[in-house]
């Protein structure tokens, strides 16, 4: 099942900050179940969706990062948020986790951003 996680819930166990994607008992949550259709990729599954609307820069970069850590290789991580700094520094610390950037896609109030782990690091 996709986890939707929103700052508050991300935060409810700060030792983990992702321990609730993972059921808190260090186990990966079932199937994907959203599908988003990508321009040049098509049809993908996403694993995860980390929802920073209204969280400033540092958190999110910290929680993404965690979140890429956590990933295993072919998941894909769906990050929404309206700070246009973290969007930016986001691609920057993506082959540091074995990661790829897929697509941004841009709202009015908000980007989408959809990144791929492709290494087990």
């Amino acid at each position: 099942m996709l986890r939707i996680m929103k700052c508050a819930e991300v935060f409810s166990c700060w030792w983990s900050p992702l321990q609730r994607w993972l059921g808190c008992r260090g186990q990966r949550a079932a199937e994907p179940t959203k599908q988003v259709t990508l321009p040049e990729y098509g049809v993908v599954a996403v694993a995860v969706s980390l929802n920073f609307l209204g969280v400033d820069c540092l958190r999110t970069n910290l929680l993404t990062k965690k979140a890429m850590g956590l990933a295993e290789p072919g998941d894909v991580l769906e990050i929404i948020t309206d700070n246009p700094s973290s969007a930016e520094t986001i691609s920057f610390m993506l082959p540091n986790y074995g990661c790829t950037y897929l697509t941004t896609i841009h709202e009015e109030r908000y980007r989408i951003l959809y990144v791929k782990k492709v290494l087990g690091l």
